[in-house]
């Protein structure tokens, strides 16, 4: 399952649950609030891995990132990474 999927599901899945939970009159700020904290974590997950990139080089990073992702395993690590795809 890909992150942005799983991303996907998971603000869809918060958000329902408040639309269930909130009282009427709050509801609204209550899932911009919800948007709000998930944009910024995923803002502070962009920096972090900028900065892993930036110290270990975006090869190493990315192996990291994506450990299952079949066109990093055997021959492949040994290329050079390429970000065009």
């Amino acid at each position: 399952m890909s992150a942005h999927l799983v991303r996907r599901i998971l603000l869809r899945s918060a958000l329902f649950a408040l639309q269930l939970t909130l009282p009427q009159w709050v509801r609204s700020r209550g899932a911009s609030i919800c948007i709000f904290i998930f944009m910024r974590a995923m803002a502070t997950g962009s920096i972090g891995w900028g900065v892993a990139a930036q110290g270990l080089g975006t090869p190493l990073a990315c192996r990291h990132c994506f450990p299952s992702d079949p066109r990093r395993t055997g021959a492949a690590r040994a290329e050079r990474l390429d970000l065009a795809e």
